[in-house]
């Protein structure tokens, strides 16, 4: 068996993605720990919540984006989605909102739009609506082709895990929103 030996840090590669940190424990012992953990531990430690950059392909018949959540619908949610939208490949966007939504007694009650730019003009509805499996889903309408590509900046959390971002999936369709698909949705027009 080959002897381990030890690597001095400063000659470690540089890398911008890794399955493990490596650390050591209180008790001196050497552990590992996921990537994805460790970011979630911090998030929780510092009370920040992270947005998820989703690119957008440069296709030339996007009607909207389907924005799928892993919060599920019960008795009393409020549900949150925040959006930069017009994000490009240099990471700078300039439309930012969040649309707020409640959902009590298994129906949505109310709704509103937080505005934090003063025009939004790629966008002018967002619908929340209740997925087959009993999940809350967003669909993000898009009033301009698609062409260039670049990214949405996005966060989705619920009253009941208010740290985490709970968004499974962001994907471009070229089908518009059929307004009442679900029985269960809610319009928030961007005016």
């Amino acid at each position: 068996m080959a002897e381990k030996k030890d690597v001095a840090m400063n000659t470690f590669p540089q890398v911008t993605d890794t399955e493990y940190i490596y650390a050591e424990a209180a008790d001196g012992s050497q552990v590992k720990i996921k990537t994805s953990d460790l970011a979630d531990a911090i998030n929780l430690m510092v009370g920040g919540i992270f947005q998820v950059p989703f690119e957008t392909r440069p296709i030339g018949n996007t009607k909207g984006f389907i924005i799928k959540t892993s919060i599920v619908a019960k008795q009393y949610r409020a549900v949150r989605l925040q959006c930069s939208i017009g994000f490009n490949q240099n990471g700078a966007g300039n439309e930012n909102f969040s649309v707020n939504v409640k959902y009590w007694n298994n129906a949505f009650n109310g709704g509103f739009l937080s505005r934090e730019n003063y025009l939004v003009s790629i966008c002018n509805y967002v619908i929340c609506y209740i997925d087959e499996d009993n999940t809350f889903s967003f669909y993000l309408n898009s009033l301009y082709a698609n062409s260039s590509g670049g990214y949405l900046l996005l966060l989705a959390m619920s009253n009941t895990n208010y740290n985490k971002n709970q968004i499974i999936s962001m994907t471009e369709t070229s089908a518009e929103y059929v307004i009442g698909s679900h029985e269960k949705e809610i319009k928030i027009t961007i005016t």
